[in-house]
């Protein structure tokens, strides 16, 4: 799909200042999430107690999001992005002198309920943002999504040299310059008076129309976007415990792993995903890198086949194969999702939808790695 026009100086102002915002969340957040497993398994918890640590987030943001939604339309973006960073703030503190699993489990809880910033960040972007330009723009922000994905393991692992609140803290830290930050330069994306005029369409009418037409253009997408981001989302919420239960590898290590998936991926959308759509089209792209996830998928099977004393080097990571290729692959099917939802079908709703579907294919994925979990 061609994109017409640049975006207009007003919008990129708007959208630098959205693009820093969710870069420092993306790295606050990054900080914490694969240390929680060892932390988990350090308090007596198993792959099971895991993945439910994992899913509480989300499951707490689906459950909140039409509060937040309309919150949202009523109030503005702003004050429900500031809410959320504080809501993110006040969990990495608990998270950072946590000494059970449950008050663990209630970082994630209240971050979650807080309603998050990803959602937010990209309806204030579709605010913004011209609507020939919004593939674009969402593209960029998923860029700095990747690249926070990609620093934030490395510097959670600095982080734990200095205790273990460390990390906690040095994420609570990030998301108050992060609040200051958006506090002081981010200006409400949308005109309130107009907004308290205009009834909301009700997320659950355009839940509804997802399950009830899946065979319009929309419906589908989202559905495929579910599906795939599912399976993603449940080897990542267990990658932690089969690493260190398979591997070895220790709370120091880990971060290696989820940073190599975060430069694959900015590799990917920065360098190699325009040229593919230009050879192949979005449709037949994203048929590609479905078929390549599957074949991806059965190979790994040999390294949980293999012996538990083999040296971790020896099968992890090796060059072009596994995780670069799943990541790679990932990443391009949805970007081919994002950029085939969000100029079409935002104006009629789709992108609530698109947020709801991406809340519930990453509980199902954690709820599915759960029951994964209780085989670890």
């Amino acid at each position: 799909m061609a994109l017409r026009g640049r975006v207009s100086k007003v919008a990129s102002g708007k959208l630098f200042v959205l693009i820093i915002t969710n870069f420092v969340d993306m790295v606050g957040l990054l900080m914490i999430i694969p240390l929680m497993p060892f932390y988990a398994l350090e308090m007596g918890g198993g792959g099971f107690e895991v993945a439910i640590l994992m899913s509480a987030f989300t499951a707490a943001q689906l459950l909140s999001a039409p509060l937040w939604g309309r919150f949202s339309d009523r109030y503005g973006r702003r004050p429900a992005l500031l809410v959320g960073l504080t809501a993110a703030c006040f969990a990495y503190i608990v998270f950072a002198y946590a000494t059970s699993i449950w008050l663990l489990l209630l970082s994630r809880i209240v971050q979650g309920a807080g309603g998050g910033t990803v959602g937010v960040i990209q309806a204030y972007v579709a605010d913004s943002v011209e609507p020939d330009n919004r593939a674009r723009a969402l593209g960029w922000l998923s860029a700095a999504t990747n690249v926070g994905v990609a620093i934030g393991p490395a510097l959670g692992g600095v982080a734990l040299r200095f205790g273990r609140s460390g990390p906690g803290l040095a994420a609570a830290s990030l998301c108050l310059v992060n609040i200051f930050f958006a506090w002081k330069f981010l200006r409400e994306s949308r005109d309130m008076t107009e907004a308290h005029d205009k009834k909301p369409r009700a997320s659950r009418t355009v839940i509804a129309r997802v399950i009830t037409h899946p065979g319009e253009a929309a419906p589908r997408l989202i559905w495929i976007y579910a599906i795939a981001m599912g399976a993603f989302s449940g080897l990542m919420a267990i990658l932690a415990v089969f690493l260190h239960d398979r591997f070895a590898v220790g709370k120091d290590q880990i971060w290696i792993f989820y940073t190599y998936v975060g430069v694959i991926s900015v590799v990917a959308r920065l360098g190699i995903l325009g040229k593919m759509v230009d050879r192949y089209g979005e449709a037949q792209l994203s048929r590609r890198s479905i078929r390549r996830g599957a074949a991806v998928a059965n190979r790994t099977r040999a390294a949980r086949d293999g012996p538990r004393n083999a040296p971790p080097r020896a099968r992890l990571l090796p060059p072009g194969d596994r995780g670069g290729a799943d990541s790679t692959g990932h990443c391009v099917h949805i970007s081919m999702c994002d950029v085939n939802v969000v100029p079409r079908d935002l104006e009629q709703g789709a992108w609530a939808v698109h947020g709801s579907a991406a809340d519930v294919r990453r509980v199902v994925a954690r709820d599915n790695s759960a029951v994964g979990g209780l085989f670890l």
